[in-house]
């Protein structure tokens, strides 16, 4: 409302690397409630919500719909294939792909060549971050972003 913004970039971490710290009954009971209401306050605004969970959460993805998130933010260790095959049509993916720190410009390159001809036509944003990405990596991304978004 005072700023503008596009989106709302909400953190709640829901699990560990290897499974989510409650059930999905549990997620809609305690949790779809009081993120319903941020975002529905954030779309009233005109704003969409990428929801950012950390852990392999992927069978908690049907409560952050209930609760009518936009976008998951989420980790490499979940299937997202799976989800994407899932619920692609209800909700939609920020991941990057997995690499090592300091990787070249080419390699990053590649793996997001890679990833998006995997997974381009759900993504409406990506995660670059903690890797030094260089900047054919980010027009790269902008780029195929955009087009995912026109879809």
């Amino acid at each position: 409302k005072y700023y503008d913004a596009d989106i709302l970039y909400f953190h709640d971490d829901w699990g560990s690397q290897r499974s989510p710290f409650f059930s999905l009954r549990t997620a809609r009971e305690m949790l779809v409630p009081y993120l319903k209401r941020i975002v529905d306050s954030a779309h009233k605004h005109g704003m969409y919500v990428d929801f950012h969970s950390c852990g392999k959460v992927e069978k908690l993805v049907p409560a952050m719909i209930d609760a009518g998130v936009d976008i998951w933010s989420g980790q490499p260790m979940n299937d997202r294939l799976a989800v994407l095959k899932e619920h692609g049509d209800k909700i939609k993916l920020n991941f990057g792909p997995a690499m090592e720190f300091g990787a070249p410009e080419d390699v990053q390159l590649k793996a997001y060549e890679e990833y998006f001809d995997t997974y381009g036509d759900y993504l409406t944003s990506l995660i670059i971050s903690g890797f030094g990405a260089g900047p054919k990596v980010y027009e790269y991304v902008y780029k195929r972003t955009r087009e995912a978004l026109a879809k």
